[in-house]
């Protein structure tokens, strides 16, 4: 699960369909289910995929020559970044949602894991 900027928004549940590692170095771990999607507007549904400008459909990866934790897909941009050590508030979240609500600094976000 993740959240950014309050509990339950710019985010959602997801789950890992295969034996996925916390600390892969690459971002092939891709077959992943969102069950659920938080958003502000139309009833958390108002954010899609889209790589390179917001969240990819992957588990995060340790990206280490940026030392960030991310689901971006690996090309130029961090969109979907959850950790970085670089100047971000706190990470490049949601640039682009696909037509939905972005979100590039939201100030906290958290990642459950279960």
């Amino acid at each position: 699960m993740i959240d950014a900027t309050s509990r339950g928004s710019y985010g959602g549940i997801w789950t890992a369909n295969g034996n996925y590692s916390f600390v892969k170095n690459n971002n092939s771990q891709t077959d992943v289910t969102v069950t659920t999607k938080f958003g502000p507007q139309n009833n958390g549904n108002d954010w899609t995929y889209v790589n390179d400008n917001g969240i990819s459909q992957r588990m995060p990866w340790y990206r280490n020559g940026n030392s960030m934790i991310s689901t971006d897909n690996g090309g130029g941009n961090w969109w979907g970044t959850l950790i970085t050590a670089e100047n971000w508030q706190p990470a490049p979240w949601i640039s682009n949602a696909g037509g939905g609500s972005s979100n590039p600094n939201p100030g906290i976000i958290w990642y459950w894991v279960r």
